[in-house]
């Protein structure tokens, strides 16, 4: 559906580099649909509390990815804003009633984090040199062409969707629950660091519990308030600092192809240096 959209309004962006197929195919696969499968086998056998709340470790795998594995400088208010949020997660999505834990529902939860923070990384690499609904068009096309082989279509439950009510929140859950996130995410990841991009992310399970009590009339607890105050007020205190690009970001800051000017090829390729006027001589 979104690749029609976009063939009939800019068809252009649905071409991209051959050398870019390989990292789109990775997005689309570990980055959406091990990371769906993973978050549904998740709140299968777990208490959804504790599915998001291992799942929204994302964020934190990342900031330890980036200070661990690309040696970076992560500022304390970016530390700090983590754990707190993460605490505020963990209250608003009552964590600490963890009933029994499963072992294979946490083991999903933890590679859905891991997809999602893969995710992350790799969409900000893949913004320096694509536009968003190209992004978006090839990895939900590899991740179809996942589920298809996984699920072939002769084997879709599609007596699922014989009434307009379960149609509307197919589609419902197709495009304001999944394109529209992640195309704010694709384009957000293009503006703004990856690790500041995932602690804003973190508004979600938050956002989900004021959607319950405005639609489904669930009462929101006391200790949930408390967890919704701290990650938003997380979330404004690290948006409130100045960004360290070089730090901050899975790509260490250099500027994406999109940011320069003049004329910018496939990865790899150098970009032209500015020429120098008589006056700077």
């Amino acid at each position: 559906m979104i690749g029609v959209a976009v063939a009939v309004v800019r068809p252009r962006l649905l071409r991209i580099e051959r050398a870019q197929i390989p990292l789109m195919a990775l997005i689309g696969v570990a980055g959406l649909a091990v990371v769906y499968a993973a978050y549904f086998i998740a709140i299968e056998r777990l208490q959804i509390g504790v599915a998001v709340t291992v799942q929204y470790l994302a964020p934190l795998m990342l900031l330890l990815w980036l200070w661990l594995a690309r040696g970076r400088k992560l500022s304390a208010s970016l530390w700090a804003a983590m754990a707190i949020s993460l605490i505020g997660t963990i209250l608003v999505a009552r964590a600490f009633e963890v009933g029994s834990l499963d072992g294979i529902g946490i083991a999903a939860a933890l590679l859905a984090a891991l997809g999602y923070a893969y995710y992350l990384v790799n969409i900000e690499r893949a913004g320096g040199y694509s536009a968003p609904a190209t992004i978006l068009v090839w990895a939900f096309g590899f991740a179809t062409l996942t589920w298809l082989v996984v699920q072939p279509l002769w084997s879709f439950p599609w007596g699922d969707f014989a009434t307009a009510d379960s149609i509307l929140r197919g589609a419902f859950l197709i495009v304001l629950g999944t394109a529209v996130p992640f195309a704010c995410i694709v384009a957000a990841l293009r503006h703004v660091p990856a690790a500041r991009v995932a602690i804003v992310a973190m508004l979600e399970p938050l956002l989900a519990a004021v959607f319950a009590f405005v639609i489904l009339d669930e009462a929101l607890a006391a200790v949930q308030i408390l967890g919704g105050v701290l990650v938003i007020g997380a979330v404004i205190w690290v948006q409130s600092q100045r960004p360290d690009p070089a730090a901050d970001s899975a790509s260490g800051g250099h500027p994406a192809p999109h940011e320069l000017e003049g004329a910018i090829g496939p990865p790899g390729a150098q970009a032209q240096p500015a020429p120098v006027s008589a006056s700077s001589t």
